[in-house]
């Protein structure tokens, strides 16, 4: 698989938009892919959106290999209640170029504490139709957590990490378990123009692809950043 994307930010009055056109180059297939997200601030400290986003639906490989394409659309807010507190919300709508549909929306307020931090959060996805054509389509998937982080210099102020725990419960097609987990993630700032990112997930949230039980996954992951 190969992505083409070609994006810009032209701004109309107050609105920001966000638009984006390109080809996906699939083993199967190409399929041309397109979006919008508009964002308009509605008082200071308040900010709605709405995206749009019509394409190839890259779930997976047995997705791209079936030719799932996907319109996914909704509203967004973000809104920075005081200095040190922030709700954002955001729900999405989704029709499949096999006839399924799909309702998913997450929610999370935080609380800022100097260096450390509390906060909800509340996921959840919700199709019409049960599937066999590659992705996982719950009927019913809730995920709530409370979440407690620190973050800040690590010794020097060239080493910044962040340390967060989520703890909770979840609920997939009517079976509740824990949620929960652990991630960090350090940043390295080597020069101006030259940052690392590397970071480390533990969870034993339900696997989005699958629908199968995590527990005990574990993530590595890296990012350079170059400004020129």
């Amino acid at each position: 698989m190969f992505p083409c994307k070609l994006d810009g930010k032209p701004k109309i009055n107050s609105l920001k938009v966000k638009p984006t056109v390109g080809v996906d180059f699939l083993n199967v297939s190409t399929t041309p892919n397109f979006g919008l997200k508009v964002d308009y601030p509605v008082t200071t400290g308040l900010t709605v959106s709405a995206d749009v986003q019509q394409g190839a639906y890259k779930f997976n490989a047995k997705t791209i290999d079936n030719r799932i394409s996907a319109l996914r659309y909704g509203p967004s807010l973000f809104w920075t209640i005081d200095p040190n507190t922030t709700l954002f919300s955001s729900l999405q709508l989704g029709n499949y170029s096999d006839g399924n549909a799909e309702t998913q929306s997450f929610t999370r307020l935080e609380r800022k504490f100097g260096e450390f931090s509390l906060a909800a959060n509340l996921f959840t996805w919700g199709y019409k139709n049960p599937t066999d054509n590659g992705y996982f389509a719950p009927s019913d998937f809730i995920v709530y957590t409370g979440e407690i982080a620190w973050e800040g210099d690590v010794i020097t102020n060239a080493l910044k990490c962040r340390v967060s725990v989520p703890l909770g419960g979840q609920k997939v097609n009517g079976t509740t378990s824990d949620a929960g987990g652990y991630q960090t993630k350090c940043t390295i700032k080597i020069s101006p123009n030259f940052e690392a990112d590397i970071g480390y997930v533990f969870s034993n949230v339900k696997n989005q692809a699958t629908g199968l039980n995590t527990a005990n996954s574990q993530s590595l992951g890296t990012q350079v950043r170059i400004k020129f």
